[in-house]
């Protein structure tokens, strides 16, 4: 190792830092969070039941997007009012990349055309939170002789998934809601079913009973024979 320079400590001179005898600094500081993350390597990505879904190697980059729209109206003079703040499902955005042979690549587009239709929730992991109950909505990549031919990127679009329990779905007659326009519409009477039609092929007996029984005439409407 040649010899050090001997810079003067005085004023107008910048310190100048050497290198540790050794060389043993620079490479410490290189591996010091290499060292870490081999270690105990943290969740990133799309997981299902705690797993990994897709066989890729990087997760490139990972964004998340929570949004309320506030709805208004206009009132006198050009003011407005608002009313109402609803929370809209999350938008996830994962960027992820596969390299490898051409069978691992293969492997990985096959597996996002199997989950892409599917109804499963998944989850978004990350080291300080995971945003659980979503689906993947739409997914692109896009290579060129200048880049991609042996790296694939891959974009998935994934949006939250609110399941509501209503009294459509559930079977069950909402009765005791908060507000009154909140309840099932429900019979407060007895339901006369319609006269159903003539089968095809019935016989005419049954076609002239129908008829005598739906037809509307001229007097049950408080006229005579003549012309309404």
């Amino acid at each position: 190792m040649a010899d050090l320079v001997n810079v003067p400590d005085v004023p107008g001179v910048p310190t100048v830092f050497f290198a540790v005898p050794g060389g043993d600094l620079l490479p410490a500081l290189l591996t010091a969070d290499a060292v870490a993350f081999l270690g105990s390597p943290a969740p990133w990505g799309i997981y299902l039941g705690g797993a990994p879904v897709l066989p890729v190697d990087n997760v490139v980059t990972l964004g998340l997007k929570g949004e309320h729209v506030i709805a208004d109206y206009p009132i006198e003079q050009g003011g407005f009012a608002s009313y109402d703040k609803v929370q809209i499902p999350k938008d996830v955005r994962v960027r992820v990349s596969v390299g490898g042979s051409d069978a691992d690549r293969a492997l990985a587009l096959e597996t996002i055309r199997l989950i892409e239709g599917d109804l499963n929730f998944y989850d978004i992991y990350m080291p300080e939170a995971v945003y659980t109950s979503v689906n993947i909505a739409a997914f692109d990549f896009h290579r060129s002789a200048q880049r991609g031919l042996g790296l694939l990127v891959l974009d998935l679009h994934l949006l939250e998934i609110r399941s509501v329990t209503s009294g459509e779905a559930s079977g069950q007659m909402l009765s005791n809601t908060q507000q009154p326009s909140g309840t099932d519409a429900t019979s407060g009477g007895t339901v006369q079913p319609d006269t159903p039609l003539p089968t095809p092929g019935a016989s005419s007996g049954a076609v002239d009973a129908y008829l005598a029984k739906n037809t509307v005439t001229p007097a049950a409407f408080g006229r005579g024979g003549g012309p309404v």
